[in-house]
């Protein structure tokens, strides 16, 4: 799985972006492609996604992606 930052996310017309962490072109994300989410609309701007890619003909696809777990362990 790779990760990357929310770019943005319209939950009106069901797509956004993501920022790749290791710096390379954002990736496109359908709300269809969103893990155990319909709407994607408990995503935030800025939030650790982790996905899977796909080449398309328009560029990179995101496919069953969902909020990384960013918890650190402490308490």
């Amino acid at each position: 799985m790779q990760k990357g930052k929310l770019k943005f996310f319209d939950t009106s017309r069901g797509f956004g972006f993501i920022e790749p962490l290791d710096g390379s072109e954002d990736v496109f994300l359908h709300a269809n492609n969103i893990a155990g989410m319909t709407s994607g609309g408990d995503l935030h701007e800025g939030q650790t996604i982790e996905y899977e890619t796909e080449q398309t003909e328009k560029g990179l696809s995101a496919l069953n992606a969902s909020p990384a777990d960013e918890t650190n362990g402490a308490f």
